[in-house]
């Protein structure tokens, strides 16, 4: 899916031919999980059906749940058909985790990565705040409901279901962060200087043990 800059890989013939040749060179996939397709259609709907412009709080439904599980179901069966070892990269839905671990569990290898701003925050950081500061609250994949991070946080913190912890570190100057315009706002967070502490959080409240925490963050 697209994020910052021309990365977009959207079509199948491509996406296949880059997993077969990973498969070929022993290299991992690293996957980005939106489904581009679902995320235009939902634009579409917003412009046209319901005659509104995007804005920052619609960033949550342009990208929502369907949008990662969709482009997490078609990378696993990619990963299926060609073999290659994959890296789904800052995974924020219980629903995505779930598809992974019953996928690791028939002998897939698959690497599962989370950040700690799915970990910690809900899509309620962006709507209960002052409408200056929601663009800071934007990043891709967007923080999912408060229900959803719940299930979220008990997965994550449940052994076999998550690999390791990253930063998916995404800096933007405030300036940067804030223009009115929804689609030149940039989406991303810092998080390497903070990567440590949110993580070792979770032992701090006694949600994991020291040694799933060494596996997250450095085994």
């Amino acid at each position: 899916g697209s994020t910052t800059g021309n990365l977009l890989v959207s079509e199948d013939e491509n996406i296949k031919r880059i997993f077969s040749l990973c498969a070929k060179l022993g290299l991992v996939v690293g996957v980005h999980a939106e489904d581009e397709k679902i995320m235009r259609e939902k634009r579409r709907e917003l412009f046209f059906e319901r005659n509104i412009r995007p804005t920052v709080y619609n960033h949550s439904d342009i990208r929502d749940t369907e949008v990662e599980v969709s482009a997490v179901r078609r990378a696993l069966a990619l990963q299926r058909e060609t073999g290659c070892k994959l890296y789904l990269l800052h995974i924020s839905t219980p629903e995505a985790l779930e598809l992974a671990k019953e996928a690791k569990d028939r002998g897939a290898t698959i690497y599962v990565e989370v950040c700690p701003h799915h970990i910690w925050l809900s899509s309620m950081s962006m709507t209960n705040t002052e409408e200056e500061r929601a663009p800071l609250f934007k990043m891709n994949p967007p923080l999912r409901s408060p229900a959803e991070r719940e299930r979220f946080i008990r997965l994550v913190c449940t052994p076999q279901y998550v690999d390791s912890i990253g930063s998916d570190h995404a800096p933007h100057t405030l300036k940067e962060k804030a223009d009115t315009d929804y689609d030149k706002i940039p989406s991303g967070v810092s998080g390497v200087q903070t990567i440590f502490a949110m993580a070792f959080k979770l032992v701090r409240r006694r949600m994991i043990t020291m040694s799933h925490f060494l596996n997250l963050t450095s085994r």
